[in-house]
């Protein structure tokens, strides 16, 4: 199967749906998602969404995204190692992303591997509030009454020069240098992750999506899927975009709806630090030598190793 599908699902708070392609012209795909509810959780505990999109090529890109998702739901699942205030979950998210990286960095050593990384977002909800960890240029999205608002930052050279300035964001969609990241997972030992926290409200929903998806499909219309769709066929009908444009890439989407709104619960995980995380965790399959991308700003010895990884258009 060239698809992996998570489909409606409904815990406490939230109801998701998720879905991954590996699109209409690589062979293989290097993304991975996870998406859960944990169980037993106490009220106010939402759960974990994550993205990550692989890089390096051969089987090293799959490996990659999978090692982050793994590294996420493993070091996430643990619980927090500190009471439920907002800036002790943003901490929790923040160094669980730099101990991801180092994972990833780790195992990017052999000759088979080396160069391998992948970008990585990560949401963590938990009673009114959505806690983010982000490198990279997946998205994450929230619709709150039909206006869609990107969370994320891009970690790319077109993001940083439409910041500055220098060109537009027009520019940015045609140009060559679009595909070029200046963060990503596991291609240093050190990378900074962005982090933030933000409000939910009862019908916010939230997407989590490779630039698979918003590469090729346009905010007016992801906000329209959003509107129309209940989250598992709204992961559906974004799949059916994609590809319709093309499908020139792997392409992933996470859709969260939020139900309802509790007040946050002093633990994240019932039992505590040994509570067991399950439920729908789904990953892709398959490997690729396509879906490059490269990191610049590295050390050069970093640059020999990943210079001919350039993403096709």
């Amino acid at each position: 199967m060239n698809r992996s599908e998570r489909g409606l699902q409904t815990g406490h708070q939230l109801t998701l749906g998720a879905l991954s392609d590996k699109g209409r012209v690589r062979k293989n795909n290097e993304d991975a998602y996870a998406a859960l509810v944990p169980p037993n959780t106490p009220n106010g505990v939402g759960g974990i969404l994550a993205v990550a999109d692989g890089m390096g090529g051969h089987s090293a890109g799959e490996r990659a995204s999978h090692a982050a998702i793994d590294g996420v739901m493993r070091l996430l699942g643990k619980g927090p190692s500190s009471s439920g205030l907002e800036n002790g979950r943003t901490k929790q998210v923040h160094d669980v992303l730099i101990s991801v990286n180092q994972e990833v960095f780790a195992a990017a050593q052999t000759p088979e591997t080396r160069g391998m990384g992948t970008t990585l977002s990560v949401a963590l909800v938990e009673g009114n509030t959505v806690f983010v960890g982000h490198i990279g240029d997946s998205r994450i999205y929230l619709q709150r009454g039909g206006t869609l608002t990107q969370l994320t930052p891009d970690h790319s050279w077109v993001a940083e020069e439409v910041a500055r300035g220098n060109i537009t964001q027009q520019d940015a969609a045609t140009h060559p240098r679009r595909n070029l990241l200046t963060r990503a997972v596991g291609i240093g030992n050190t990378v900074e992750p962005a982090t933030l926290s933000y409000p939910l409200e009862a019908g916010d929903l939230l997407l989590l999506c490779s630039d698979g998806l918003h590469g090729l499909v346009s905010n007016a219309a992801i906000s329209g899927v959003l509107s129309d769709y209940e989250p598992a066929h709204a992961a559906k009908e974004f799949i059916r975009l994609a590809n319709s444009a093309g499908g020139t890439d792997n392409v992933t989407a996470v859709v969260a709806g939020v139900l309802s709104i509790e007040p946050p619960s002093d633990s994240l995980w019932q039992g505590g630090s040994n509570a067991t995380v399950s439920s729908s965790i789904a990953r892709t399959k398959g490997s690729t030598a396509l879906g490059i991308r490269v990191v610049r700003r590295l050390p050069s010895s970093i640059f020999r190793a990943i210079g001919r990884l350039i993403k096709p258009s």
